[in-house]
């Protein structure tokens, strides 16, 4: 029964809506502040690495990929829509195939912290990649 419940396509709909409109719950958050505004739709990945603080607005269709390291917001922040945010890279190994590589066996250093500071502007369909720290009122 369950597994007829899992191929159901209407099911899967209805649980991929919900979770994109209301799937924002504070506790599942590293750390989510008060005032902070998510518009929906929205797609996180492990929640727990994801800490946004005071005064910052996500746009809709944001997307962010915190797998194995943090993704940081340090506040008075606007973000429009469409930001795409990846904490990880794939990794390149000599000797094993792409489809082999998964994160038990990927080596150290791939994954890093993106973090931005106060008072940043980040514009339309803008996409952060690893390691990257936006600077104090850059927009």
């Amino acid at each position: 029964m369950k597994r007829i419940i899992k191929n159901n396509r209407f099911v899967r709909g209805l649980y991929f809506f919900y979770n994109s409109y209301f799937g924002a719950k504070r506790r599942s958050f590293g750390y989510l502040a008060e005032n902070t505004i998510i518009t929906p739709p929205y797609n996180f990945g492990n929640k727990r690495n994801i800490f946004i603080y005071d005064n910052v607005g996500i746009g809709p269709n944001s997307f962010i990929s915190a797998t194995n390291a943090k993704f940081v917001i340090k506040g008075n922040c606007a973000i429009a829509e469409g930001m795409t945010v990846h904490t990880g890279n794939h990794a390149n190994v000599i000797g094993m195939f792409v489809s082999d590589i998964n994160e038990p066996n990927k080596p150290k250093g791939y994954d890093e912290d993106v973090v931005i500071e106060k008072d940043v502007w980040i514009g339309c369909n803008v996409t952060l990649l690893s390691c990257v720290n936006v600077g104090r009122g850059s927009i």
